[in-house]
């Protein structure tokens, strides 16, 4: 089953690869959607996907 989830990641994120590193995992696990840094420092995620792949990838903060 397909779902989609929006996620807001706020902490140390800009800066240290972590859009490329989602980008990367979501490659491998055949995730589609997009990451943005926002004007307040967070990044942002859209994920749409399998539930099976997405739901361990965002338990471990998709690495």
């Amino acid at each position: 089953m397909y779902t989609s989830y929006q996620i807001i990641i706020n902490g140390r994120v800009q800066g240290v690869f972590f859009r490329a590193t989602a980008k990367k995992v979501a490659d491998e696990l055949e995730i589609c959607g997009w990451v943005k840094n926002t004007d307040d420092g967070c990044v942002e995620i859209h994920a749409k996907g399998d539930e099976l792949m997405l739901t361990p990838c965002l338990s471990t903060g998709l690495t």
